[in-house]
């Protein structure tokens, strides 16, 4: 039995006869990658797909089927078909081979469905979509299936809140859940229109020893939850932080800078990755870089900027360090058509930027991106072949590479 292999414009001929497990996993491996890397496009010439590779010959089946099954969007009769499945079959789980899971909940998956997740023993990764609920809503059902989860689904590393429209998210919940999952390294909460709210009652000064990656995006209250940061015994030990447009901050009449102050000033020096809208971060009087310069570690950095001119100021806020890599994303509005037209070009201050990289605090970077938001296309480079022309110093450093989101 043969199977033609095409990767990277290259014919090759495998030949499946007397091939040991191990090889065959690790050919299955660089398929299943070279598949992912076509979804993201980053291959043009699609690979064999790897949900096919479990048909060539039952030495293909195990490896395969541990791919395809590895990652799953679950909503709820999808949810439900699986489980019937699962209830039916005596011999294999596929919820036990899945490593990424995405639960889209609109009132539609029961406590019931939840309580029979506790096959998934080799979960990482646990993403969940919530539709616009009441806070005793979230309370209700994070309170009593994710620490159901924890004890089951000891490898779970990474989990990732999505609520929709205009929820409210009380920080006992948030403190609960940290609480029952010790394995945690990464959390997520990801909602424009969110909001963290108060808790009632007296909270846990516990956390994960090994949480590193925080991300949250939400509309109010991120100041909520670094202020309970701040109470805890032991410090935080976060290398990774995402802290995108929360509103209100650079609102002086709303006091809601003081906790993360206090957060960047005590662990800010800890920070090896950093994403942030400084312009929102306006602590210091009318300075937006306020607390830029407490990360002294950073070795990647990602600033989200407005007006265009804070990018300068941005600049030189910067402690020396050893970055690695800055990207920049200005918020500038620009013609329609072509990013490098005379008078798009004129809202960049393209020279003035190659200068300010050319300070020896830079000595490090080996990547600057600048990029601005596309509207409905996403995310967009400004470093065009005309840019890059008016930044000769940096463009010989061979530092300036297209802007990705």
């Amino acid at each position: 039995m043969s199977l033609r292999l095409e990767h990277q414009g290259q014919m090759c001929l495998v030949v499946m006869q007397r091939f040991p497990q191990e090889l065959i996993d690790l050919v299955l491996d660089q398929v299943a990658d070279s598949d992912r890397d076509h979804k993201r496009g980053a291959l043009r010439r699609p690979p064999p797909s790897i949900t096919t590779c479990g048909l060539v010959c039952k030495q293909w089946l195990p490896r395969s089927r541990l791919h395809v099954f590895s990652t799953m969007v679950l909503f709820g009769s999808r949810l439900r078909s699986l489980l019937d499945l699962e209830a039916k079959s005596s011999s294999l789980s596929l919820l036990s081979l899945a490593r990424h899971l995405f639960l889209v909940f609109w009132n539609d998956i029961s406590s019931k469905d939840m309580s029979r997740l506790r096959t998934c023993l080799n979960l990482t990764h646990l993403e969940l979509c919530f539709p616009p609920s009441s806070t005793e809503e979230w309370d209700l059902f994070l309170g009593t299936h994710l620490p159901f989860l924890g004890a089951h689904c000891v490898s779970l590393s990474s989990l990732k809140l999505s609520p929709c429209e205009k929820s409210a998210v009380s920080l006992r919940v948030i403190v609960d859940i940290l609480v029952c999952l010790p394995s945690l390294s990464a959390f997520q909460l990801e909602g424009q229109s969110c909001s963290i709210i108060e808790a009632e009652i007296p909270l846990s000064h516990s956390c994960p020893p090994c949480l590193q990656t925080l991300k949250i995006e939400v509309k109010h209250g991120a100041e909520i939850l670094f202020g309970w940061f701040l109470s805890l015994a032991v410090g935080l030990r976060i290398k990774s932080l995402t802290l995108l447009d929360p509103e209100g901050w650079d609102n002086p009449t709303v006091p809601t800078a003081d906790s993360l102050v206090s957060y960047f000033q005590r662990f800010g020096s800890r920070l090896e990755f950093l994403a942030i809208w400084p312009h929102r971060a306006s602590f210091n009087g009318n300075e937006p870089s306020g607390i830029l310069k407490y990360a002294t570690s950073l070795r990647h950095l990602k600033l989200y900027c407005q007006p265009v001119s804070s990018v300068l100021t941005m600049l030189s806020a910067l402690p020396s360090s050893n970055l690695f890599t800055l990207a920049i994303e200005l918020d500038v509005n620009l013609d329609r058509g072509r990013v490098d037209t005379v008078s798009n070009m004129d809202r960049v201050p393209y020279a003035l930027i190659d200068e300010a990289l050319a300070h020896p605090r830079f000595h490090s970077l080996k990547s600057f991106s600048l990029g601005y938001g596309g509207g409905d296309h996403g995310p967009r480079s400004l470093l065009t072949r005309n840019a890059k022309a008016l930044m000769p110093l940096a463009k010989a450093r061979r530092i300036l590479h297209r802007y990705h989101a």
